[in-house]
């Protein structure tokens, strides 16, 4: 498949910090720069998709893989096995997906959740009273809800970048364990080719397995995003001036990036202490402290660039750090405030 649009030709800045942080800009990005204000949107709205927490992040991951085996999109199966790389999540089942009726690696409620994603693919969609129960008793409402509009928006990113005629760009090729082909089977709506592994293509470089790159942001049109490869952001992903003590993190500590498209931001939440201290601990950044919707955050600056991080705190350890790069957000922040510790 050959991509059926043109790039577009990204601001100098947001191109350099990508192909700097990613080894190269994603498909997905360059394609809908055709109209920047669609970008944005998706942007914005692919990272807001990768921050709900309601449904395990596994069971998230594995059934936007399924959707994109079945769909045939090769560069979405490419970005969330690398996703699952990045977070922690089990490889060996990751890897297994495309295959998952023929592998024994899933427990039952895994297996429910991507055949409801499968069920959901197909046209007219399968799913049937039994099915969304099961789930529905074992999941809760609250994420029973996030799971099925999740996989809805893993239908928009994977149909969307396949009419582009946009294919793997060789993230997983990060991960050890080779990603299985998807078997031919009766009954499913996708007529694609197995995806198998997913290759570079030429002349890219693969990123290094630190962060996810465009999930469910450019999971574009996803991560994206999330989290959205070799860095779900550089510039994009402020840094304290020094690293952070590990005993104020939670274990599962999660880092969520907004850039609004218009800068080199994670498009995917980047999950776990260690990870997240890697992607913090950066010398060259000035930190001060600023009011930012009416709380305390940081306000940093780095060769030229502005940001701003917020802090959730649960049982006295940060839960979440929300990083914002978007410069239309960022055209006002409050004076600096002296915070007590």
């Amino acid at each position: 498949m050959t991509l059926r649009v043109p790039k577009a030709e990204l601001p100098a800045e947001l191109r350099e910090n990508m192909i700097k942080q990613l080894g190269v800009v994603p498909e997905p990005v360059e394609v809908q720069w055709n109209n920047p204000k669609l970008a944005e949107a998706n942007q914005e709205f692919s990272a807001k998709v990768g921050a709900w927490d309601a449904a395990d992040a596994s069971l998230k991951t594995f059934a936007h893989m399924a959707v994109a085996a079945q769909v045939g999109c090769s560069w979405c199966l490419d970005i969330n096995y690398f996703h699952a790389l990045n977070q922690n999540l089990d490889l060996t089942k990751a890897s297994q997906v495309p295959r998952w009726r023929q592998s024994d690696v899933f427990t039952p409620l895994e297996r429910d959740v991507l055949e409801c994603a499968e069920a959901m693919t197909n046209t007219p969609p399968t799913v049937t009273d039994e099915l969304y129960a099961g789930l529905l008793g074992r999941l809760g409402p609250a994420a029973m809800v996030e799971l099925t509009v999740f996989i809805g928006f893993a239908n928009l990113a994977t149909r969307c970048n396949t009419a582009h005629g946009i294919t793997s760009q060789g993230y997983s090729d990060a991960c050890e364990i080779p990603l299985a082909g998807r078997p031919e089977r009766s009954g499913v709506a996708s007529t694609a080719p197995a995806p198998g592994r997913c290759a570079a293509r030429p002349g890219t470089v693969p990123p290094q397995p630190v962060a996810p790159t465009g999930s469910p942001a450019p999971a574009v049109a996803g991560p994206p995003r999330d989290r959205v490869p070799g860095a779900r952001s550089a510039a994009p992903w402020p840094r304290t001036s020094r690293r952070p003590r590990r005993s104020r993190r939670a274990p599962d500590v999660v880092l969520i990036a907004d850039s609004g498209g218009l800068a080199a931001a994670a498009p995917a939440p980047v999950h776990g202490a260690e990870l997240v201290a890697k992607l913090l601990a950066r010398p060259d950044r000035v930190v001060s402290a600023v009011w930012l919707n009416g709380a305390p955050a940081g306000r940093i600056e780095s060769d030229g660039r502005l940001a701003a991080v917020s802090l959730v705190v649960e049982n006295g350890k940060v839960a979440r750090i929300h990083a914002m790069a978007n410069p239309r957000k960022l055209t006002r922040l409050d004076e600096p405030a002296e915070l007590a510790r």
